[in-house]
Order: structure tokens, then C-alpha cells, then sequence
């Protein structure tokens, strides 16, 4: 996917916004583009995170971030407190949700995009892991229909943060709804109940097999899409449905069996971190030549004691257009009443 975002990149923008995109690159393999896209929500007057290719790998470097730090914490506890896991990482998820729910009103994109205010929600799943021979026990003791009433609870609330939650309100506490939803649902589905059969369906379980890939290529396909011509639903639907099931049946899937995957990804990995990197540092320019040479007369007329000197992104933002200097005899017109004599 990252190579070939790049690479149809340098097919479909601006030249000026290679180095753009090879930093947002960068950050998605190096799994840090939580961090990297909250930056730029910073930046009023720089590049935004919806204009980037990989906005949507937020989410999976802030999953990566979680693999590598709940290791540490396993590690740590089962060699001194083997027995205290699962209390110690429940205490941690619902710290995380109470930051959250605390921060997401006044710092909205930190607690969206980083992970100490994200924890909470991968934490319920490690919770539920943690817990599965105790919620075992649970199910044994609650009559079978109570447990398939409570697991419709579950998609309930999932249902209701579908549709309340939205752009016009910040998220804000409301996203326990249906993330505690998936965990009930999880907890107290069983083989028999009905929604479990909905969704252990073909359908179901095909959209399941494929949805990394859905989700790998959704954006892209998108920002693609906007760029070349605006298609309608159906026809995005099934671009995006056909490319993800391609990279499922003919890369996904064969890596996952190939006792060489790894040197694989390794090479992968490396070519796209140079690719990024080249595009990164790169400063193209288009050849103007054959167009009227526009002229820019703010030096001309600028009175100013000493004229500002400009950095290398306004020398850039300039490239190709005439500027026309101050003459030395007016370097004294602010003195003079502002009169610009020639």
C-alpha cells in the first residue's frame, strides 16, 4: 500500500507537495503517525491530517505503539506479581478512559490521536482475554437467554454510538458506548444466538478476512479518487472491495506461508523508507519557461529600513517569479515621508 501511494503520488500532486508526502510516509513505517498527525492539528497555517494520504494509519501506530509497551508491562508483573496481570491492566484501562473522558473536551486531537488517552479501548480487549476463565464461569451461571439478551444489549449499544456519534459532537466520553458494546457482545454471544449467526455468515466472515486490507486501502482509494474525478458510491464500493480483496488473496494470505516473508518485509520496508525519504528531501519545481514571466513588486515598493530576508520555504513558494529589487537611492524613503522617488 505505502509503495504505491508513493508511487502514484508522483503521478497525480503537486510536485511542491512531494517532501509532504514523504514525511507522512515516514511516520506511518516507523508507526508513529499518531504523534505526527497530532503535530500538524497544531500548525493553523501548515498541512492539515485530512489532506494526507496516511491519515488512516494513525490508528494501527498507535496499535504498534501498544505491542511494544505491553510486553514490557507482561514481562515486568509476571515475574513479580504473576498473579496481578489482569487487575493491573484493568486499573490501566480505566485510567485511560478517565483521561480521556477528561481531556477530550478541551485538548479533543490529543486525546484522539495519542496513545496514553487510546489505551482504554485496546485495554478491554486485553481484559477480556485476561478474564476469559472467569467470564466463563459467569456464562455458566447465567441461564443461556439472559445471555443472549445481554449480548443484543451489546450490539445495541454499538448500534446507538453508530448513529449518535458523529462529526457535529466531540466524541468525548460517549465512544465507551459502543466499544463497551463490542466487549458485551463479545463476553455473552454464544454459537446458537441469532446474531451470532448473522455474522458467522459468508458474508460476514468474507468481510472479516479482508477488512485489514479494507481498511489498509479505504483512504487511499478515497484521496484518489477526489483527486482524479469524483466517482459514485457504487463504483468507490467496489474499486475498494476489488483491490482488497487482491491484496488479501495475492499478498496478504502467500506471506503469511512464505518462510521468507520476513526477509520480505524487510526489503519491502527498506524500499519504501528510501522512496519516502527521497521524496522527503525532495524540492521539485515545474518548468515555467514556456509561460509570461509574472513579476513580483513587493521589494519595490517596500519602505522598510531593511527588507526581511526570506527562508528557504518562501524562496521556494517564490521559485520562478521575477522579483524586482529596491533601488539603493530609495533605502532612505521612510525617512523621507515614504516617497518611493523612482
Amino acid at each position: 500500500m505505502t509503495f504505491s501511494v508513493l508511487f502514484l503520488s508522483c503521478f497525480f500532486i503537486y510536485k511542491n507537495e512531494y517532501n509532504q508526502i514523504g514525511k507522512d510516509s515516514l511516520s506511518a513505517l516507523f508507526s508513529s503517525a499518531n504523534i505526527y498527525l497530532w503535530t500538524l492539528t497544531r500548525n493553523y497555517w501548515g498541512p492539515q491530517p485530512e489532506s494526507s494520504m496516511f491519515l488512516h494509519t494513525w490508528s494501527l501506530s498507535l496499535e504498534e505503539q501498544f505491542y511494544l509497551i505491553l510486553p514490557l508491562i507482561i514481562i515486568l508483573f509476571l515475574k513479580k506479581y504473576p498473579n496481578q496481570l489482569p487487575k493491573v491492566v484493568l486499573i490501566f484501562t480505566t485510567l485511560g478512559y478517565l483521561l480521556y473522558a477528561l481531556l477530550s473536551t478541551d485538548h479533543p486531537r490529543a486525546s484522539f490521536y495519542l496513545l496514553p488517552c487510546r489505551y482504554w479501548e485496546i485495554g478491554i480487549g486485553s481484559s477480556i482475554a485476561l478474564y476469559h476463565n472467569h467470564f466463563n464461569s459467569i456464562r455458566k451461571v447465567i441461564p443461556a437467554l439472559y445471555c443472549k439478551a445481554i449480548s443484543w444489549v451489546g450490539l445495541l449499544l454499538i448500534l446507538i454510538g453508530y448513529l449518535w456519534l458523529d462529526e457535529s459532537r466531540s466524541l468525548g466520553w460517549g465512544l465507551i458506548l459502543p466499544t463497551s458494546g463490542t466487549a458485551i457482545f463479545i463476553v455473552f454471544a454464544n454459537k446458537n444466538s441469532f446474531s451470532n449467526l448473522i455474522l458467522s455468515s459468508k458474508p460476514f466472515v468474507f468481510t472479516g478476512k479482508i477488512s485489514y486490507s479494507l481498511y489498509l486501502w479505504h483512504w487511499p482509494i478515497i484521496q484518489f479518487n477526489n483527486l482524479i474525478y469524483q466517482p459514485s458510491f457504487i463504483v468507490s464500493f467496489i474499486a475498494l472491495f476489488t483491490i482488497a480483496f487482491l491484496s488479501y488473496k495475492f499478498i496478504e494470505t502467500p506471506l503469511r506461508k512464505n518462510r521468507h516473508s520476513l526477509r520480505i518485509i524487510a526489503v519491502s520496508f527498506l524500499s519504501c523508507a528510501c522512496f519516502s525519504i527521497y521524496l522527503s528531501f525532495n524540492k521539485s519545481f515545474y518548468d515555467t519557461s514556456m509561460f509570461e514571466v509574472i513579476t513580483w513588486k513587493g521589494f519595490r515598493y517596500d519602505i522598510a529600513p531593511t527588507q526581511a530576508e526570506w527562508n528557504e520555504k518562501m524562496k521556494s513558494r517564490m521559485h520562478g517569479i521575477k522579483i524586482i529589487e529596491r533601488p539603493k537611492s530609495d533605502s532612505q524613503a521612510l525617512k523621507t515621508g515614504g516617497i518611493i522617488t523612482n
